[in-house]
């Protein structure tokens, strides 16, 4: 903080002022001017598919402007790409502390904590989402898969009847809940989705496998068979052992 003897005259201490002033300006407007220039070299980095160097201008950008929130976002997403998942997670945090409402920034965080397995964590994040934008179909389907794998079917099971709602023609989440609701022991409830998923969609080779197994364990092995043909004409050719050794 600067301040200014009180037995200068007020004239001078207007001049000062001024002078002091015009510098902030100046300094800003040079500020502002860095970090066009490394957003741009950041860009061109990424173009030329050289991510490290991408990332290095944007951190000279946060060294410059330290609250540049979308730096930290570009800066985090190119982490995520590189596979330096906990390095993701902090840049999306600070973008976060940041500007708190940017809902991409929760939904990839929370996209890269499941990476992590930190899937309770994941969870909060994809709450926000949903908290944000209450229509979003993939947080719904992000927080059903993070519940899954932290063996809460039946709240999976909720989140992915909401993205059906909202979608319909989404057949990635009808298997998703056939499979929750094969852990729930509800196997005419999984079946009646894997069925849906091919209604929806026939030329998915993985819904034929995963509907082949639920079959042969409900005893319908021509069935199962069938699925079998069906998912290996689609080119599949890792069906379950026990599977292909039952219908060759």
């Amino acid at each position: 903080m600067i301040f200014l003897d009180c037995n200068i005259s007020n004239t001078l201490k207007v001049i000062i002022l001024f002078l002091l002033l015009f510098y902030l300006e100046q300094t800003s407007v040079a500020q502002q001017q860095q970090v066009l220039e490394f957003n741009e070299c950041a860009v061109e980095k990424l173009n030329q598919n050289d991510s490290l160097a991408a990332i290095d201008y944007f951190t000279r950008v946060i060294e410059v402007n330290p609250l540049d929130s979308m730096a930290y976002f570009d800066r985090g997403f190119i982490k995520d790409n590189l596979k330096d998942y906990s390095g993701a997670v902090e840049d999306y945090t600070k973008q976060i502390s940041i500007d708190r409402s940017n809902v991409d920034s929760y939904f990839l965080r929370g996209l890269v904590k499941m990476k992590l397995k930190d899937y309770s964590s994941a969870i909060s994040d994809f709450d926000k989402v949903v908290e944000f934008e209450p229509s979003n179909v993939d947080a719904f389907y992000n927080r059903g898969l993070a519940k899954s794998a932290s063996n809460d079917f039946e709240s999976a099971v909720v989140d992915f009847d909401q993205a059906i709602n909202m979608r319909p023609d989404y057949w990635e989440v009808m298997l998703k809940r056939a499979q929750a609701k094969e852990k729930l022991n509800d196997l005419k409830a999984a079946l009646a989705d894997y069925n849906l998923a091919i209604e929806t969609d026939a030329n998915q080779k993985e819904s034929y496998e995963l509907r082949a197994k639920l079959e042969m364990k409900l005893h319908l092995k021509s069935r199962a068979c069938s699925d079998i043909q069906k998912y290996r004409a689609l080119g599949g050719n890792e069906a379950d052992a026990k599977l292909k050794e039952m219908c060759d």
